[in-house]
């Protein structure tokens, strides 16, 4: 009997920590929202809607910014997340700095997350020139 209710009390255990692993990783790693496109040309009430008008004469790096989802872990001008905002970046790093930080290169391994770096490697699949252009349009992000 004794045996018995060990093993009953171990498998709960185990089911209780797995889910509150499958919890806590569900909490910690939701994907962003995906930004919406508004129809009018007002000034957007929500941060992760981007106005068409804005949309259609932003350059090519901030559309490559948008697409590859940058905004759920960085900001740039109060829009997308607020925990690292990019606003004077290109004045505080070089362009080479600012490569080695977005495909996560072993010198700034070390100071990121592995989850940032695995997320950032996956920016080396970006071309030469969707890598150029994000560059040039975070350099030109100055105070």
């Amino acid at each position: 009997m004794r045996e018995r209710l060990a093993r009953y009390l171990a498998l709960l255990l185990v089911l209780c920590a797995v889910g509150l692993s499958w919890h806590f990783a569900w909490v910690h790693n939701r994907p962003a929202p995906a930004p919406t496109v508004r129809e009018d040309r007002s000034e957007p009430t929500d941060p992760g809607v981007i106005p068409l008008a804005v949309q259609e004469q932003e350059p090519a790096g901030a559309g490559i910014f948008r697409d590859e989802g940058c905004m759920a872990c960085h900001s740039v001008g109060g829009v997308g997340s607020p925990r690292y905002p990019l606003d004077g970046v290109g004045t505080r790093y070089d362009r080479q700095t600012l490569q080695e930080w977005i495909v996560g290169s072993e010198r700034v391994a070390a100071e990121l997350p592995d989850s940032a770096v695995r997320r950032k490697q996956s920016y080396r699949s970006l071309s030469e020139a969707e890598l150029e252009a994000l560059l040039d349009w975070l350099a030109g992000l100055r105070d």
